[in-house]
């Protein structure tokens, strides 16, 4: 999953991505810029049925400065 997902980061130009991680029906990516992690999210939204944009803090020993999470399966 992580290379569809190295993939997707890459047809969308994104140059901040930290770190990525997956779930059961979820993925995660961890960015330091915010305007890509706002792209990103915009486009995450047409697909997932929850998708947040969750602010870090990369000087408080966080590995960047937000998240952005997406679940397939929604929830709460």
């Amino acid at each position: 999953m992580k290379d569809k997902m190295k993939t997707l980061a890459d047809s969308l130009g994104l140059e901040s991505v930290v770190d990525m991680a997956t779930g059961y029906g979820s993925l995660s990516y961890f960015m330091d810029d915010k305007n890509e992690a706002k792209r990103l999210k915009d486009f995450l939204t047409r697909e997932f049925k929850r998708v947040r944009l969750i602010p870090l803090n990369k000087l408080g020993g966080d590995t960047a400065n937000w998240v952005v999470a997406a679940d397939m399966h929604g929830g709460k």
